[in-house]
């Protein structure tokens, strides 16, 4: 487990250091769809695993996408929000990520390897990921794109004249 936090850690570290330019080059949906890629393979790599120690590349792939997601949406508010709302959306994108998407994710993981398996389990995750990603692309395809903002600290000061 400490190896494992290590492995993870560091390549969330290296993630976080590289995905201001990967924005810049894919744009913030391009590292979204990225990221669900990811999240895709990496639960398919836990199904089919079958010594521990192969957990340890799967894990560089969840600090990877876990950063570039995790940025991504971080990023795409900051950009497509108004300033008097930023705070609010944010906390709402955290409340939701971290709150509702991981404490449920986890009961709803437990219950099924206990009703299923592991194995099944983590198939069922990676095709509902891949789902996802179809959805996210499709509700992408026919909405329409905000309108982004920039803001320096010039314009923040000005603003509040």
């Amino acid at each position: 487990m400490g190896i494992d936090s290590v492995v993870t850690c560091t390549a969330e570290f290296i993630a976080f250091m590289i995905v201001g330019p990967l924005i810049r080059c894919l744009g913030h949906m391009g590292v979204m769809y990225m990221g669900l890629v990811g999240y895709g393979i990496r639960f398919c790599v836990y199904a089919v695993i079958n010594d521990p120690w192969l957990v340890l590349p799967a894990d560089i792939l969840q600090g990877v996408t876990f950063s570039c997601i995790w940025v991504s949406l971080t990023a795409y508010t900051a950009v497509s929000v108004p300033s008097a709302s930023l705070a609010t959306v944010q906390g709402i994108l955290h409340g939701v990520y971290f709150g509702l998407g991981n404490g449920t994710g986890h009961l709803i993981g437990g219950l099924l390897i206990g009703a299923f398996g592991a194995k099944v389990t983590f198939f069922g995750f990676s095709g509902a990921s891949f789902l996802v990603l179809i959805l996210f692309i499709v509700a992408q395809q026919c909405s329409t794109k905000p309108t982004f903002k920039s803001y320096g600290y010039t314009d923040l000061d000005r603003q509040v004249d």
